[in-house]
């Protein structure tokens, strides 16, 4: 398969919000209920749409033969992953790791040394086959909506002693403005 991957444009939300939709409906089955699968398909939708708005995440699209088959987000303001998702007919042909690894690259571009994602139960296992590890089971609200999740981590790159040390302020202020948002998500 000739896989292209390139950044996203704000021309291209339309697409990205129906590939995402189409992924959960048919991914997340048997992982959760339709309820959820709605709140995060909305959830989602917005998180995109916000991105762009905001300029807050990174937005890489894969396609084949000029159609869109997967794509994976970079939170800007924080080591983390913010999605990714692959079409339903494209599924277990490299592209979810392939999305992944250019997420890393663009993260370590911006010297991130772990790169963080909560892992909806359905993509466990292909973070870990990418080297993810399990941090903790975790759980976040949408609406009325109980959302379990797994969180996850990968290092990047180890750090000199000089990079930790000057680099462990600007982290932990990192840390806190992320955990700041999280907390107000609730």
């Amino acid at each position: 398969m000739d896989l292209q991957i390139r950044l996203a444009t704000k021309e291209d939300l339309p697409e990205i919000l129906e590939l995402q939709a189409q992924s959960l409906r048919s991914l997340a089955i048997g992982y959760y209920k339709p309820t959820q699968i709605d709140c995060l398909v909305q959830s989602q939708g917005t998180a995109r749409s916000r991105g762009f708005e905001e300029k807050n995440e990174v937005i890489y699209l894969a396609s084949t033969n000029g159609k869109l088959v997967g794509l994976a987000t970079l939170l800007t303001w924080s080591p983390r992953i913010g999605g990714l998702y692959v079409h339903p007919n494209f599924v277990r042909q490299g592209i979810a790791l392939q999305l992944l690894s250019k997420i890393e690259e663009a993260a370590m571009i911006r010297r991130y040394r772990k790169l963080k994602v909560m892992s909806a139960l359905s993509a466990i296992k292909l973070y870990e086959k990418a080297g993810y590890r399990r941090i903790r089971s975790t759980h976040f609200r949408l609406g009325k909506e109980v959302i379990q999740c797994l969180e996850m981590t990968k290092t990047l790159r180890n750090e000199s002693a000089q990079e930790t040390q000057q680099g462990s302020f600007f982290s932990s202020l990192r840390q806190l403005y992320f955990n700041w948002r999280e907390w107000l998500s609730f």
